[in-house]
């Protein structure tokens, strides 16, 4: 009978009072009851089948008498989930076996997106939370089940009460940051920039695998000389560095902020919270993080504009392999990449190839027969076929000729040296300046024969019987939830069997994620967070599996 209507929280406290002390399923009666609770409509979407599993799904549907949100966009989204990740940790603690006791949300990235855990239907505000409901052994802890509902959910759900007038300074400077975000990308795209690096961002983050600014680090600034200057909607003006689309060497000392200004640069395609320090560091969406790496999987894919004539006659039009090195495993990703659309390229000679970044004049002297084509030597036909490059060099002045932006690095400063100063030895390298074309397209299969799930930060593949763990390190995936989402979204494809050129493909990616995680699963988690379509992309091109040549 209750699942005709909403109950009464007091139905469903006085069940979990009868079921305490039984087997574990008995939670099961609770399993998609709609109850009112604090004036919001409520229903376990999901119960756990044993407290070592997963947390529970709890969705809580608050109307708009209680939140009072006008519009329920992106930056509002986001600010709702962090009220709840916050408020969620005070009551969250270990009450029993596994997991009983926590509730709340994953932890989030400090970029403002679009995730399951906060979602508007209608006027509606939708809030997905995890709940281990409790238990000793297996046994239901009933009286501390109802407990967690009468006083933590409900200690949650008061901070939605009013919630405009509650947060109205917070929340305005979290839109108004997304806003000016935004129009800087637009303003950046209509004058044929690439990136912008405010002064006074605060880059370098506390640790290595921390979030949080660096307490005290040095601001970044540009000199007066060479910096922009940008005057948003909300009336603030920016002044900062500017990159221009063409080739940009970023290099200096080590361990002068080369690399954390590149870091910087490619999380840049997200807008960041308040606070963050790189809340105005913008950069167009179409940035791509390239590397060597050794041992990926490389499907169909056309390399042979950077590595061809190979001694074993291997067509490298359609290369493939399981197991490639480091110059052609970055060959591949930057032709996936330029193949779908993403036309600024990024890497770090640290985790790069390095013999696919350049070769000086007395190794090309003594290798006679080289199947490879260094960047170097295709990056100003690149330029002109309207793609840029940003990279970091330290050891090598290959670059630096072709160069449009020099910026030096010291003491975590910049200063932008004018290329025509820099004087380079034409008898260091080759004067070879290769022609590059745009990689061949491919057409990507995949079948309902592989299976696929997330695992914390790898996507878990079974294929042909044999299980592969593609760790997902790739710098434009900033959060679990997307991880998690762009497994779903693979495994609906799947699904479908489909078999698709890559510009279609990444239109059916674009489809599934505007049509909302509902369409990737009948059970929404909290743990789902948008990405770009590319980035699925990313992982289906290391997936072990061979498309149809097309």
């Amino acid at each position: 009978m209750y699942k005709l209507g909403i109950v009464p929280l007091a139905e469903v406290i006085e069940t979990l009072y009868r079921i305490d002390g039984r087997g574990y399923k008995s939670y099961k009666k609770l399993s998609s009851i709609k109850f009112s609770i604090s004036g919001c409509i409520a229903t376990f979407t999901k119960i756990q089948s044993d407290p070592y599993a997963p947390p529970s799904v709890l969705e809580v549907e608050v109307p708009y008498k209680i939140h009072k949100i006008k519009e329920l966009r992106t930056p509002v989204l986001d600010f709702v989930s962090r009220i709840i990740h916050l408020a969620s940790r005070t009551y969250s603690a270990k009450r029993g076996t596994g997991n009983s006791g926590y509730i709340g949300i994953p932890k989030l990235s400090p970029c403002i997106i679009y995730r399951s855990s906060a979602e508007a239907r209608g006027s509606a505000l939708v809030i997905r939370l995890y709940m281990g409901l409790p238990a000793r052994g297996r046994r239901v802890l009933g009286r501390i089940a109802a407990k967690m509902l009468c006083e933590y959910l409900v200690g949650i759900l008061s901070k939605i009460n009013d919630f405009p007038n509650k947060y109205r300074a917070k929340l305005k400077k979290h839109v108004t940051v997304y806003d000016d975000y935004f129009f800087i990308r637009k303003w950046l795209r209509e004058n044929e920039f690439v990136s912008f690096i405010a002064n006074g961002s605060i880059l370098p983050r506390k640790t290595s695998r921390s979030d949080k600014p660096l307490p005290n680090a040095i601001p970044f600034i540009v000199d007066e000389t060479c910096s922009e200057a940008i005057e948003l909607p909300s009336g603030k003006v920016l002044k900062g560095l500017v990159i221009k689309s063409g080739i940009t060497v970023i290099t200096g000392g080590g361990f002068h902020g080369k690399s954390t200004l590149l870091n910087s640069i490619i999380e840049g395609i997200y807008p960041h919270i308040p606070g963050d320090g790189r809340e105005y560091v913008v950069t167009l969406p179409e940035a791509v993080y390239v590397k060597a790496e050794d041992g990926r999987t490389i499907n169909d894919v056309d390399i042979s504009v950077f590595i061809n004539n190979l001694p074993s006659q291997i067509n490298t039009q359609k290369f493939h392999t399981l197991n490639a090195s480091g110059s052609t495993s970055m060959a591949a990703s930057i032709s996936e990449a330029i193949e779908a659309g993403m036309n600024i390229i990024l890497f770090d000679e640290d985790t790069a190839a390095t013999n696919l970044l350049y070769k000086d004049k007395f190794m090309d002297e003594i290798i006679i027969e080289e199947p490879i084509t260094p960047l170097a030597s295709l990056c100003t036909n690149m330029k002109n076929k309207g793609i840029s490059i940003i990279g970091i060099m330290s050891a090598s002045s290959a670059m630096l000729p072709h160069s449009d932006t020099v910026i030096v690095m010291r003491k975590y400063r910049p200063t932008i040296i004018p290329p025509q100063k820099i004087r380079i030895d034409n008898d260091l390298y080759p004067k070879k300046h290769a022609y590059f074309r745009k990689p061949r397209t491919r057409r990507i299969c995949l079948t309902r024969k592989t299976r696929i799930k997330a695992k914390n930060d790898k996507i878990v593949i079974k294929f042909n019987n044999q299980n592969y763990d593609l760790l997902v390190d790739n710098p434009r995936i900033i959060e679990k939830g997307q991880i998690n989402y762009a497994a779903k979204i693979i495994e609906k494809l799947m699904h479908e069997n489909i078999c698709l050129d890559t510009t279609s493909l990444l239109q059916r990616i674009d489809d599934i994620i505007h049509k909302g995680f509902n369409a990737v699963s009948r059970i929404v988690t909290p743990d789902l967070s948008v990405l770009h379509p590319f980035d699925v992309l990313w992982i289906i091109n290391r997936l072990p599996i061979i498309p149809k040549p097309s």
